[in-house]
């Protein structure tokens, strides 16, 4: 049979660890909050770049490369604006309702 001494001690033990494990899932829950929808307007962003570039008067196998190496970053980037702002994006055409747009953020980013 435990003594009253140890029965507080496990008493004290299983009370110690149930308070860590409440700080961790606490800690867990504000760390990994839901990620926000935001949408970003593609279309303006890609036929902004290739009427610009189509100004330079390049050649077609130049303009083809520069749009690729556009389509690339642009990639990257809306991927890291995500990450970081913990964002899911969508196209500007998909979402019928209002949420945050980040369209000038990721063309100075892409810009940049």
């Amino acid at each position: 049979m435990l003594s009253k001494f140890s029965l507080q001690a496990v008493v004290s033990f299983l009370f110690g660890m149930l308070g860590a494990i409440t700080i961790v899932i606490i800690a867990q829950l504000m760390h990994t909050s839901e990620p926000m929808i935001a949408t970003v307007h593609i279309t303006q962003l890609v036929d902004q770049f290739i009427k610009e570039e189509r100004q330079k008067n390049i050649p077609q196998s130049l303009l083809e490369k520069e749009i690729k190496q556009f389509g690339n970053k642009l990639e990257a980037t809306l991927k890291k604006v995500a990450k970081e702002n913990n964002l899911v994006i969508f196209p500007k055409e998909a979402v019928i309702t209002t949420v945050p747009d980040v369209t000038d953020r990721i063309r100075e980013s892409v810009r940049s």
